[in-house]
């Protein structure tokens, strides 16, 4: 049946032809990009269906390059869409992340206290988890709350049904751990949601609020939220694998794991303090705290990429039904990569040439 159902998701992916070069030699003006880097972004875009738009920032030694492509009628335009807003996904948890680490240089938070002295929420089975855990993935918590309706296999909205009852329920009626806590990485979007749970209790606010506070307004990111509403006159509509329009996805409870809207010029703005922060006041964010494989680690909230230039970097992407994302960062060598697109990430056979594409940025100015 699980063959049948693979088979059957195979079969209906829209193949997309890619763009022919001659289509996108002539692209206009790189505003500060080489010619390979611009050949690699047109080789990229072109592989996925028309209404693709790719927004792209790249800082090397502080210097701020963006760059924008658009497939329109199967050819390649250029765009300035550096205030976009697009649909992060996951690329989200850095700043739960980035939260946490906040409320433990205020001393309000221990990083390896245990999560059930600190929240409210009644945890079934007393489990031993601590925060450190939450944010690297290796708290045993599984992926997605079994109580919630939640499916892999829904990619229009899967998470809108998280409510926070049902989280309550769930961590107290159902909750059942993958594994010893801190004994192996498993990805949780349910441990970043949780992570979000009892940060906004320990502040008595909302998630949206202490984003906007602790970070948003401070660096001046005023197309950032967690609120779409409130930059619905510039979001991008986002389109699933065979280049349909498809719904943003509502993460309710679980909004922590993958539930903030920006733009690269925003993003770019966070990246660039970040040099600083990541050794300093964010420390903590950069320091591996758990091996994945041989090739990655995990810091908190970001994952270090070893593999792919000559110095390891930091790393997280961002995937849904219409968007994916990704974003590198070198905090010692003052570089950064972001690619924000319009590329529904769930079934997408050609997601990773998103990613594929951020290293290769990476690589080109290392």
């Amino acid at each position: 049946m699980i063959l049948g159902l693979f088979l059957l998701i195979v079969a209906s992916c829209k193949v997309t032809k890619p763009v022919k070069q001659a289509a996108y030699e002539n692209l206009g003006q790189s505003g500060g990009l080489t010619d390979p880097q611009i050949d690699s972004i047109a080789e990229v875009v072109s592989m996925f269906p028309n209404e693709t738009q790719f927004s792209i920032a790249i800082i090397n030694d502080g210097k701020l390059v963006f760059y924008g492509l658009e497939r329109k009628e199967d050819k390649l335009h250029r765009v300035f869409n550096s205030n976009n807003v697009f649909e992060l996904g996951s690329l989200s948890k850095v700043f739960t992340t980035n939260l946490l680490i906040n409320s433990v240089n205020e001393g309000k938070i221990n990083l390896d206290g245990l999560v059930k002295e600190i929240s409210s929420a009644k945890l079934k089975g007393n489990p031993d988890f601590t925060f450190r855990q939450l944010a690297n993935h290796t708290s045993g918590l599984p992926s997605i709350p079994s109580n919630m309706g939640t499916t892999i296999f829904n990619a229009d909205n899967p998470y809108a049904k998280c409510s926070e009852t049902k989280l309550k329920t769930y961590l107290s009626e159902k909750l059942e751990l993958n594994g010893i806590p801190g004994e192996k990485y498993e990805y949780s979007n349910l441990g970043m949601g949780l992570l979000r749970y009892v940060l906004a209790e320990m502040k008595d606010t909302d998630y949206k609020t202490m984003l906007q506070r602790q970070i948003f307004d401070r660096l001046n990111m005023i197309n950032t939220t967690a609120d779409r509403m409130a930059v619905k006159q510039n979001l991008v509509q986002g389109y699933n694998r065979n280049g349909k329009r498809t719904p943003y996805w509502d993460m309710g409870t679980l909004e922590g794991a993958a539930g903030i809207y920006s733009t690269t010029a925003d993003l770019a703005k966070y990246a660039l303090w970040s040099f600083d922060a990541l050794n300093g006041e964010l420390s903590l964010m950069k320091q591996m705290s758990f091996s994945v494989t041989p090739d990655t680690d995990i810091a908190l909230g970001w994952h270090i990429i070893k593999n792919k230039t000559e110095k390891p970097f930091l790393w997280h992407n961002g995937g849904s039904g219409g968007f994916k994302t990704s974003m590198a960062i070198d905090p010692d060598k003052k570089t950064a990569v972001i690619v924000l697109t319009n590329v529904g990430a769930t079934f997408n056979s050609r997601k990773q040439l998103i990613d594929n594409l951020c290293f290769e940025l990476m690589r080109s100015i290392e």
